[in-house]
């Protein structure tokens, strides 16, 4: 899936902690209905580029929404209705089976060493699928064990050592 995002939202669990992505907006024109940029949306969610559990599409007065962890596109809403970063939070967590305030959570929530602009959205989506994963396996009692498959020069050599100082943390 080519192009870019037009908005990424990230719920901040408090100041000092690296907000995390839950959702990605497509904005359309006024006089476009609200589903016209859902089809887009979708496929930047299935390409994982952003590791985001809700799409939401949107023509500024009316959204339509589509949750990854159900399968389940929305009708067309008014704004007003239009998810809380309270309400996100709490339903990522209920679809990632674990709480942002637990300790399996606590390397997601890590800064990047260096600033946000020392990573490529691409390398945050993996880190964050990865320490997903590692908090999934560990409420659950399972493995923690993941595997990433990147293409040569995405930086895979960023990703472990962010990962391994994160987990280390």
């Amino acid at each position: 899936s080519k192009g870019r995002t037009d908005y990424t939202l990230r719920v901040r669990v408090n100041p000092n902690t690296q907000p995390v992505a839950v959702a990605l907006i497509e904005a359309k024109r006024d006089d476009l209905p609200p589903t016209h940029g859902m089809e887009q949306g979708k496929a930047y969610a299935a390409s994982k580029r952003l590791n985001v559990p809700f799409v939401f599409s949107s023509n500024g007065h009316l959204f339509v929404e589509y949750d990854c962890f159900t399968g389940q596109t929305s009708s067309p809403r008014p704004m007003s209705d239009f998810p809380t970063p309270e309400e996100l939070r709490s339903r990522y967590e209920q679809g990632m089976g674990f709480s942002l305030e637990s300790p399996a959570a606590r390397p997601l929530l890590s800064r990047y060493s260096g600033g946000e602009g020392t990573r490529r959205y691409y390398q945050d989506a993996a880190i964050r699928a990865v320490l997903e994963k590692v908090a999934r396996c560990e409420s659950s009692g399972a493995p923690r064990r993941a595997l990433l498959s990147l293409a040569t020069g995405s930086g895979k050599t960023f990703i472990a050592v962010n990962l391994l100082k994160r987990i280390s943390d």
